[in-house]
């Protein structure tokens, strides 16, 4: 578990954060040099397929300068800020992952507008669902 993080509803006690924190203490120096603050799984939803392969691309414009060159390319290239976390953050990235690995189905449903009516899906033992988001909250189907 994530140095903050809790299960639903709980605040750990600063002598919680403090005894994780001195648990990842053997890990500070195992860090992740691009950390991606905004999940490639979340990058993706704003991709189109692209050229004759069908190449999911983003395109990325310094808004403050548009004569800059236009980068294209896929949802690794973007969204990351070096070095963004800078103590133990391969174990930030580990639990990013595992989370990141059950957004598949619940962004399917989403699109599909019907997140299952027969098996609703709902915030449970750390997954996370589209009745989780505030869009989906919205949904006719989902069920909170």
């Amino acid at each position: 578990m994530a140095v903050g993080a809790a299960p639903f509803g709980q605040m750990p006690s600063n002598r919680e954060i403090l005894r994780r924190v001195q648990d990842l203490a053997p890990e500070a120096a195992q860090n992740e040099p691009d950390q991606h603050v905004v999940s490639k799984v979340i990058l993706k939803q704003f991709a189109e397929p692209w050229g004759a392969k069908g190449e999911v691309l983003l395109a990325g414009l310094n808004v403050r300068h548009p004569e800059r060159k236009i980068v294209r390319g896929g949802p690794a290239r973007f969204g990351k800020i070096p070095n963004y976390l800078r103590f133990a953050s391969s174990s930030a990235e580990d639990l990013w992952g595992a989370t990141e690995t059950r957004l598949h189905e619940p962004l399917e449903a989403i699109k599909r507008g019907n997140p299952s009516p027969s098996r609703p899906m709902r915030r449970s033992s750390g997954t996370l669902s589209p009745c989780t988001s505030s869009a989906a909250s919205r949904l006719p189907r989902c069920t909170r």
